[in-house]
Order: C-alpha cells, then structure tokens, then sequence
C-alpha cells in the first residue's frame, strides 16, 4: 500500500513537472486574422485634439520646409506649393491612422497564413487592400507585392524591419490574466514613441495594453512589430491609444486562429 501511495505521488510530479516544461507551439501552418476595432470614448475630446493635431502638422510641415533652406532656391509661389504638398502627405497619413470616425467604417482586417518557411502576411478593408507581402522566416526577409498583381514584387528580398525601439517601455502585470482561444494569457502594458520629422518632430505618445502568451512562439505578428516583445510572448489582444488624437481606443482581437 506504502509503495503504492509513493508511486502515485512520484506520477502526479512527472505529470506536472512535464505540464509546466510544455514547449510553445511554433507554428508551420495555419491562419491567424485580427480584426480592428475602434471603441470611441469621447467624441467631443476626439474632434478637439484631432483639430490641434491638424493644426501642429501644418505648422510643423511649413517650419521644417524652411528650416530645409528650400524657400531661399525657390520661387515663392513653388515654395508654397512644395510647403502645401508636404503638408496634405502628412495630413494623408495622419487621416488614415487618426481618425477614428473613419476608421470605425473600414473594418480592417490583418492575417498571417503559415506556410511552414513562409507566411503569406495581409492588410485589408473594406475598401481597399492595403498591403500584400511574403515574409521568409529563415532569412528574416519580406518580399512585397504590388497591390494591383500580387504576382509581382514591389521589393523582393529585402531585410523585414521591426519597429525602433528606443523609447520602449514595458511593465508586465501577471496576476491580470483572461483565456483567449484556449490560451492562458497576460496583461502587460508597453509605451513607445514616434516622431513625425517632416512635421518639426512632431512626438506622437502610445501606449498599448496586451494580453500576451507564451504558449506560442513567433517573432512575427501581423500587428504588434516590437522584435523584444515577440522574443518573450505572443500578443492576443491589443488595445492602443495615443496623445495626439485621444478619446478613442483602437482595439485588435482574434478573428480566427487556427494554428498547428
């Protein structure tokens, strides 16, 4: 009976020591597709911090022009032209990411199809596809299709790039936990910073709050692009904010995940 009581023990501890050393799943095939959401929270401070936002670029785009030393080589009427066509790219960028009234409309959409050393890596809304690329894992390259034919390549071959990561922070908070398609995952918080430098570096602030794995193993996510992220855990959900456009938060969740 003795025996039989330090067997059963000596098997729940081999179960469990074998449970806790279960490696991350790599994934070789599969789908994975995040869906965007925009989750308004207050239309008033949208609509004013969008305004000064507007305003900072126009600024910012005719400074850095003259800063450039253009206006002095240049006509006047050329150098309000160039100062114009500058500011409606920016302003072209800053419709497309910071809008969330319009955003809330397209519906994006981005997956990754695993191919064993390939992932076929899509972005998509409703109106219109936004990117097509092939991303070849052992060589850490993408090779870009052209959105017309994506038979063609716009750039083949070429180094895949994470975000910088210099201003990085991240705070991690385990005890906050939720399942996310049968995955045990948790909550870690990250700051970053971009600069707009044809805007006089215009500094934009996010913050995102994921709920990560670490059952699965990837260094390439269709969203979230920081390298030193994806070497610890996998994000499941992200919710980003901003400081140049505020009372909205743009949230990506699971559409379908179906990974071996």
């Amino acid at each position: 009976m003795k025996n039989n009581i330090i067997a059963i023990i000596c098997l729940i501890c081999i179960l469990g020591c074998s449970s806790q050393n279960k490696s991350p799943l790599i994934p070789k095939k599969g789908n994975l597709i995040f869906k965007q959401e925009i989750n308004i929270i207050n239309q008033s401070l949208i609509d004013s911090t969008l305004k000064s936002a507007e305003a900072k670029i126009m600024e910012g785009a005719a400074y850095t022009m003259g800063k450039s030393g253009q206006k002095q080589t240049m006509d006047s009427m050329d150098y309000a032209s160039s100062v114009s066509l500058l500011q409606n790219m920016i302003m072209g960028t800053i419709t497309n990411n910071f809008t969330p009234n319009l955003q809330k409309k397209w519906k994006e959409e981005r997956s990754f199809r695993f191919q064993d050393s390939i992932i076929i890596s899509k972005e998509k809304n409703t109106l219109r596809n936004l990117k097509h690329a092939v991303i070849h894992r052992g060589k850490e390259t993408v090779t870009i299709k052209t959105l017309a034919d994506t038979t063609k390549n716009k750039a083949k071959n070429i180094p895949y790039k994470y975000v910088p990561e210099d201003n990085l922070k991240v705070s991690e908070f385990r005890n906050e936990t939720k399942e996310i398609n049968g995955y045990e995952c948790f909550k870690i918080v990250t700051t970053s910073q971009d600069i707009i430098k044809n805007a006089n570096n215009l500094e934009i602030n996010y913050t995102h709050t994921l709920y990560v794995t670490e059952e699965l193993q990837c260094k390439y996510h269709p969203v979230f692009k920081y390298r030193s992220i994806l070497k610890k855990y996998y994000p499941l959900e992200i919710t980003e904010t901003n400081d140049l456009v505020k009372g909205y938060e743009k949230i990506y969740s699971i559409k379908e995940m179906k990974l071996e």
